[in-house]
């Protein structure tokens, strides 16, 4: 193991949660009695462990026997030279017995089908979350579609409006009205040409007065408030 590379190796270790309530007994100020190693300083590994843990961790098999540290030839490498450990007789002893090809085969398997089940159900939700994405896509472009054609509807009444409001004020004289205006009235069955003039539908007119008394009954009402 050289000390400028990454630690690749993983380490199968235990899940170590860390000590509270009673089992950290501290002294006065909230310290630790003395002599005591804290969890995470110590040479019991972690999920996680940090180089320095594994240091520890490789310095006390070294000094009990269960591992041999040897220094490897020169890499050209800048930094101390390199070594490597390698587990002794005895450490491989404690080790206990190697895990048989069937029981490792049996391992490996369910590792794999728990690794499929995982991304089998990763794609469900992945699926999922696209067919929920499409749906709202498609219903925000009708909305969009809805809205713009109110607009647009909005913008001819307005324009309807007040071409009639003008027509009427110039008693049909069509003169007084661009070609979109005249073509909104006609094409919409509101008025028809007679010569110069453009005369209102009964149904239009009627409308239209309608909209204007209302149109005044607004005006006085928002008057009298203001007064």
């Amino acid at each position: 193991m050289s000390n400028g590379r990454s630690f690749r190796r993983g380490l199968k270790v235990k899940k170590h949660a860390r000590p509270g309530g009673q089992e950290q007994q501290r002294g006065e100020g909230g310290k630790f009695a003395e002599g005591h190693v804290p969890w995470n300083k110590g040479a019991v590994l972690t999920t996680r462990p940090t180089y320095g843990t594994v240091g520890r961790w490789l310095k006390e098999c070294v000094d009990e026997g269960l591992m041999e540290r040897k220094v490897r030839e020169p890499d050209g490498k800048p930094g101390r030279p390199p070594f490597m450990y390698r587990a002794t007789e005895e450490g491989r002893k404690r080790a206990g017995p190697p895990v048989p090809p069937a029981v490792r085969k049996l391992q490996q398997e369910r590792l794999r089908r728990w690794e499929n089940a995982k991304r089998m159900r990763a794609e469900v939700r992945a699926e999922k979350a696209r067919a929920q994405a499409a749906r709202e896509g498609r219903s925000l472009a009708a909305s969009r579609r809805k809205l713009a054609d109110l607009q647009r509807r909005l913008t001819l009444a307005e324009m309807i409006y007040h071409a009639t409001k003008a027509l009427a004020e110039a008693d049909g004289d069509a003169s007084v009205l661009c070609a979109e205006e005249i073509v909104a009235l006609t094409e919409n069955g509101l008025a028809v040409r007679d010569g110069d003039r453009l005369v209102l539908s009964d149904d239009w007119n009627e409308e239209f007065r309608r909209i204007l008394r209302s149109d005044r009954a607004d005006a006085r009402c928002q008057s009298s408030c203001v007064g």
